[in-house]
């Protein structure tokens, strides 16, 4: 992955068991200090299974998010980003699912909310057990510019007239594998969250612009093929360095830093 998330982008609960995480040590490789890459599994087998990411999320008026995953269930629908303000009265301040039909020629897609709103829904390959798939999702308020693209190869672009001028407030909660929602199973929609394997989210706080241009798809494709976590880098969440705590009996096992080989 390119140097702190590519320069920005060149400027362009409750009843589940809890697991800190450490940041990411530092080990020796070949003289040279670096970050160990780590994975993690979610099961959602007892309790409902997410990550929290502890820190301070400001107001954003875009962002651009990458990440592994690989499920362990075919045709399995999954939550990879949640945040709310309130998780009492989960508004979908940003949330990012993949929804899949039951068999390979149901439909699939991608949807992004934004303060309650739908400002994305996109088509996309089924997504199988076993295999390993690296996502990018844009948006930016300005001209409500949206953008996905996954495994290194643009997915959807478009502008949505819904999503302009939003503006996604600070002080929520920040979680990937599951969807808030306190009014039933301890906080968390069971239904919703990711089982299989999660690793190298960032989360910075500017977007992709021209998704469509040759430097812009360049530049994805580079971070498709980076997986080292020393270059891995968000200003508002980094894999390499946010605090992040796991619920409900998740998992975190050391990881290669070799892309879909994990």
């Amino acid at each position: 992955m390119a140097t702190r998330f590519l320069t920005l982008l060149a400027l362009g609960f409750a009843g589940a068991q809890a697991y800190q995480f450490q940041a990411q040590k530092r080990q020796a490789l070949a003289g040279e200090s670096c970050l160990a890459l780590s994975k993690l599994l979610i099961n959602q087998t007892g309790y409902s299974q997410y990550v929290h990411y502890y820190t301070d999320i400001p107001e954003l008026t875009s962002f651009t998010m990458q990440y592994w995953f690989n499920l362990n269930k075919n045709f399995r629908s999954a939550t990879t980003f949640n945040y709310a303000l309130d998780e009492e009265v989960n508004t979908d301040n940003v949330t990012l699912q993949l929804h899949q039909g039951e068999h390979l020629h149901s439909p699939s897609h991608w949807t992004l909310h934004i303060n309650g709103i739908l400002v994305v829904r996109v088509e996309s390959p089924p997504v199988l057990a076993g295999e390993w798939h690296h996502m990018v999702h844009s948006w930016d308020s300005t001209q409500g510019e949206w953008s996905i693209f996954m495994d290194g190869r643009l997915l959807g672009s478009g502008y949505s007239k819904e999503g302009r001028g939003l503006v996604i407030p600070a002080g929520g909660i920040a979680v990937s594998g599951q969807h808030q929602n306190t009014a039933q199973f301890s906080g968390m929609d069971q239904g919703e969250g990711i089982e299989g394997w999660f690793t190298l989210f960032n989360m910075v706080s500017r977007p992709l612009f021209h998704p469509k241009s040759a430097r812009t798809l360049a530049l994805v494709a580079r971070i498709a093929r980076e997986c080292s976590p020393n270059a891995a880098y968000g200003d508002v969440i980094s894999w390499s360095s946010t605090p992040r705590k796991g619920y409900g009996g998740i998992m975190e096992t050391p990881a290669f830093p070799v892309c879909g080989r994990f």
